[in-house]
């Protein structure tokens, strides 16, 4: 026999019950929804959720914008919401780096490069924000700074994907593809270990023109859940896919098409 329960003092007065989840529990949930899912309504219904109850939340915002924004396209919104992470906790300097990345999808490189410099200055020996500011130099085609910092970063951080990546991309777009090619080879030895790195490799595949191993690996990423390919929308390390036929079947995969 079921027992009665008692009514909440909300119900009772027709307010409608308190979300349960707090707003860190919400951004997580968006995250897992974006990430995992590629379900990107019920990701931003999280996050919206989250910023409603507490919009205060640096994290929060900065979560809302990498994973929910940046990959569904909508880049004014996600450096908006950069931008207030940075505001609320204007110490952090993965929040400055990430800011001075997505100001370099829109070509305002001077901008971004500034930016990650000043973030780079803070801590010199910060990797993110060396990678970051490698690629950007990069970009403005300041090749022999952005080869040297990439360098650097692989001497103090050592040769991990990430770092491995974003070496291989700066020294593809340096026109240093001999050096881009052993660095594909050292993630593909990690890869058949691992039986996983599909996004790094897809991201140095497509940065020496490869197009062929990049869609093969691309699709692997996203089986995989791989993070580095919720990018393919809008970052420019995956412009050569974008005219190929077959992009626009990677985005339907991740609902993004």
């Amino acid at each position: 026999m079921l027992r009665p329960t008692r009514p909440s003092p909300s119900t009772m007065s027709g307010r409608p019950p308190s979300d349960p989840l707090l707003p860190e529990a919400h951004a997580v949930a968006g995250q897992i929804c974006a990430a995992l899912d590629y379900d990107w309504a019920a990701s931003e219904q999280h996050y919206l959720r989250a910023i409603a109850s507490n919009p205060t939340a640096a994290a929060v915002r900065f979560s809302y914008s990498h994973w929910c924004l940046r990959p569904t396209g909508r880049l004014t919104e996600a450096l908006s919401e950069v931008e207030r992470a940075l505001e609320l906790d204007p110490l952090s300097q993965s929040y400055g780096v990430v800011r001075a990345y997505l100001l370099s999808f829109t070509g305002r490189y001077e901008e971004a490069a500034n930016v990650a410099r000043r973030s780079f200055d803070m801590d010199p020996n910060h990797s993110l924000a060396q990678l970051v500011l490698s690629y950007i130099l990069a970009c403005q085609g300041r090749s022999q700074e952005a080869v040297d910092l990439a360098e650097r970063t692989l001497q103090v951080h050592g040769r991990y994907p990430l770092t491995l990546m974003y070496a291989g991309a700066v020294l593809a777009m340096t026109g240093r593809r001999d050096a881009a090619r052993g660095i594909l080879v050292e993630l593909e030895a990690m890869a058949a270990k691992t039986n996983s790195l599909a996004g790094p490799l897809t991201v140095v595949n497509c940065a020496l023109g490869n197009l062929d191993d990049a869609f093969q690996w691309a699709d692997r990423a996203i089986d995989q859940r791989d993070q580095q390919v919720l990018g393919l929308k809008n970052t420019p390390l995956f412009e050569n896919l974008r005219s190929d036929p077959r992009y626009p079947a990677l985005l339907r995969r991740m609902n993004l098409a």
